[in-house]
């Protein structure tokens, strides 16, 4: 097991290897001795895992409770919230009670969104059972629901005080999740770390084989690279957090315009594509290492989808993206591997060029901005 200690405003742990067996004595010291808990899971993650999670917990003597959301984005709606809520008032839930997120990024973020809210702040851990969660969003204190207008257009900063990685749940993972987790390893390499995209390019069978040495090694490092960004800029003051969302903010359009038809990591992995020949075409950067990222995207059978839109409609969709400013998108470039940059100016003409040159689909019923 290998131990990361992450520098926020209140530092917290994230244990990559430590089993769910081993989940309630974690939480009772951390918490130091939390009565009660609420396990918040998706319906997939609950089959497999809640009365392991539960289980462990109340081995430790936590009362603990459980409320199951859907799976995927239908876990970040209001109603689903209002269904926490209702559950932590039902279970009794007080100030020195827990929420443990059990599910991927969209449980962690429901479970951390309330825990920064419900009687203004309980601890909150989680328990992230997909390779996405485990090397991202479970790291960092991010917390959001989605709306009618955008992903992630309401949310709130507040760090959980564990982050516990059981690395065999992800035995249970379908191939698709572990490209989304792929794709969001590759991201955070892109802007770090160029022995880790090698590593990724090398190794990516036997993650799709579920080699726990090999997954201990890309999420801990995962972990490590993200949990530096956080200490830097844990509230995105500064800037150097937006680094992050390379690939996302094209991304996060792409998800929006197919009425969330495209699963992350491929809506991503399509949007670091656009990002990387904004880079060649504003930043200079060079083809090899252009390539080196396409190759790593290639190895984990992502970027290669094919779907229609329209370049003023993903233009129009990052109007409301978190790093717009005067209603003109800033996108996360590279001008070198390790070497990320928040550029502005780029110009709808500019962008259109790009998704075309990116060849990420079929552009349907553009005109020219």
């Amino acid at each position: 097991m290998i131990e990361i200690e992450i520098k926020a405003q209140r530092p917290y742990k994230a244990m990559v290897g430590l089993s769910l067996a081993d989940l309630g004595k974690e939480v009772l010291q951390i918490t130091g001795g939390a009565e009660k808990a609420l396990v918040v899971s998706s319906k997939t993650a609950n089959k497999f895992y809640g009365s392991k999670a539960t289980g462990s917990l109340k081995e430790s003597g936590i009362q603990a409770s459980q409320v199951v959301l859907e799976d995927g984005e239908g876990a970040k709606t209001i109603s689903s919230l209002e269904k926490i809520y209702t559950a932590c008032a039902k279970a009794g839930l007080g100030k020195g009670g827990v929420i443990v997120g059990l599910g991927g990024g969209t449980v962690g973020d429901a479970a951390g969104f309330v825990a920064s809210t419900y009687m203004r702040g309980v601890s909150l851990v989680h328990v992230p059972t997909t390779l996405l969660a485990m090397v991202d969003s479970s790291i960092g204190g991010k917390t959001a629901i989605n709306t009618r207008d955008a992903k992630n257009l309401v949310g709130s900063f507040y760090q959980p005080r564990l982050v516990a990685c059981d690395l065999a749940v992800l035995g249970t993972l379908p191939k698709v999740e572990l490209q989304a987790g792929l794709c969001e390893a590759i991201k955070t390499a892109a802007i770090a770390d160029r022995d880790l995209l090698i590593d990724i390019i090398e190794n990516t069978g036997r993650v799709f084989a579920k080699d726990e040495q090999v997954l201990e090694r890309i999420v801990s490092r995962c972990v490590s690279i993200k949990g530096k960004i956080v200490g830097e800029d844990e509230r995105e003051e500064k800037g150097t957090r937006h680094f992050l969302n390379f690939g996302h903010t094209t991304g996060h359009a792409i998800e929006k315009e197919s009425g969330f038809g495209i699963s992350h990591g491929e809506a991503v992995a399509l949007g670091m594509k656009v990002a990387l020949k904004l880079s060649q075409s504003r930043r200079g950067l060079k083809e090899d290492q252009a390539g080196v990222v396409a190759t790593a995207l290639q190895s984990a059978g992502l970027g290669n989808k094919k779907i229609k839109f329209s370049h003023a409609g993903l233009w129009n969709a990052m109007a409301l993206d978190k790093k717009t400013r005067q209603a003109k998108p800033r996108f996360v470039l590279l001008d070198g591997i390790g070497k990320p940059i928040l550029e502005e100016g780029i110009t709808f003409r500019e962008f259109s060029k790009a998704v075309t040159d990116s060849e990420i689909g079929v552009a349907e019923g553009d005109s020219e901005q």
